[in-house]
């Protein structure tokens, strides 16, 4: 797969995307009805993002919604980034991490299932902790205590590594 990307635009496998920054002039604006007007940033009128998709062969003009041309072009890089194969594998692989506090909970919602809400589970409890569904930490047990004092911090499960858990032994 060949990628080409540059500020505006990006080449997946010879098929271009470009997306580009325009204004849409009020017609109070000092702007207005000026050479090459679309391409000013300076001025409060609304932004919008021309963009070409390649692969459909069509031009169409977006809202970026915004009268920021930053904004408006962060919009742009955004627009080209649903077809840039790296940010694509990089969303997918974060939305499929867990973080701790979410893998915690799982494991211990699994030992309540199997085992009840006994004795084993209190213990748990106190070794790892005790979170809510939404993943927040209710109470450290000792591996929230041990994570907190990590710098930096591990976030999610896939951070823990086997040079972590030599320290934390």
């Amino acid at each position: 797969m060949e990628i080409n990307r540059e500020k505006g635009s990006i080449e997946v496998d010879g098929i271009l995307y470009t997306a580009s920054v325009i204004t849409r002039h009020n017609p109070e604006c000092k702007y207005a009805g000026t050479k090459n007007n679309g391409a000013i940033a300076s001025c409060d009128c609304r932004k919008s993002i021309l963009v070409y998709n390649g692969a459909t062969r069509k031009q169409d003009r977006i809202s970026a919604h915004t009268r920021s041309w930053q904004n408006a072009e962060a919009k742009a890089e955004e627009w080209l980034d649903q077809f840039d194969p790296t940010k694509i594998e990089q969303k997918r692989q974060e939305a499929q991490a867990v973080t701790i506090e979410r893998a915690v909970f799982s494991y211990l919602q699994d030992m309540i299932t199997r085992l009840g809400d006994n004795g084993t589970v209190s213990r748990a409890r106190t070794l790892f902790g005790n979170v809510d569904e939404e993943g927040n930490v209710k109470r450290d047990g000792k591996l929230f205590g041990w994570l907190n004092a990590q710098q930096p911090r591990p976030t999610y499960i896939t951070d823990l590594t086997v040079p972590h858990s030599i320290r934390m032994a």
